[in-house]
């Protein structure tokens, strides 16, 4: 369990990063991409998200309804946001 909670905090660092226009610090980046070794070409804040959903599924609080709810409603976001931001 305290590891869940690790790759929650570190996943989260990562989005915060996202979020504030910064790049995340490397260690979070990498470990990000060990928590999802299938997903290690994403963008930081897709894998952050598919880790955090991968805890919380463990956990058996996220379902898969919910995942397809989040990703409907992120979507437009992110999309302005990579815009706004640049390649």
């Amino acid at each position: 369990m305290q590891e869940d909670s690790e790759r929650l905090k570190i996943a989260l660092r990562v989005l915060a990063a996202v979020a504030e226009y910064c790049e995340p610090e490397e260690a979070d980046l990498e470990l990000i991409r060990s928590y999802a070794p299938l997903s290690t070409r994403r963008h930081p804040d897709e894998l952050a998200c598919e880790v955090i959903q991968q805890v919380l599924k463990a956990r058996g609080q996220f379902t898969d309804g919910m995942a397809e709810k989040v990703r409907r409603s992120m979507a437009g976001p992110v999309i302005r946001s990579r815009q706004t931001q640049g390649p």
